[in-house]
């Protein structure tokens, strides 16, 4: 469960979106920009399961 988003914009959204996914799913969203610009997440919709699902953003590879 890997995806790679380029471009000026894109979408995240979970495997199976907007139903539900497969227990013990891992997945990783990799995100680049050109250098000098910048990357702005804005969330229309977001839910987690508390005590199992985790969202970490991280700047650099």
């Amino acid at each position: 469960c890997t995806f790679q988003l380029q471009g000026p914009n894109g979408t995240v959204e979970s495997p199976g979106f907007p139903y539900g996914y497969p227990n013990y799913a891992n997945c990783t969203w990799t995100i680049t920009a050109e250098d000098q610009h910048r990357i702005q997440l804005v969330f229309q919709s977001f839910a987690l399961e508390e005590d199992f699902d985790v969202l970490s953003v991280f700047d650099g590879p």
